[in-house]
């Protein structure tokens, strides 16, 4: 997993892609991107890909997850 080796911007690059590929999982797979971009310390672009995860009608399981790091992606941005 690029993410939990430490890569992480081959991470995005490959979430990218998957997007690009637009899959069935897109919300999932924008969760992933804004927990890279929080790594990242690019609080801005992971409350983006948050906000467009919950757009993209995640689970019910999974939207509390996205909610929960979206609040604290906003938080850290400052809002």
């Amino acid at each position: 997993n690029l993410r939990k080796e430490g890569l992480l911007y081959d991470a995005l690059r490959y979430y990218d892609a998957c997007l690009a590929a637009e899959p069935a999982d897109k919300a999932h797979v924008l969760f992933l991107k804004g927990i890279v971009f929080e790594q990242l310390k690019r609080f801005d672009d992971a409350y983006s890909a948050y906000a467009d995860a919950l757009a993209a009608n995640p689970s019910e399981a999974e939207e509390f997850s996205i909610r929960v790091r979206w609040a604290n992606a906003r938080a850290l941005r400052g809002d």
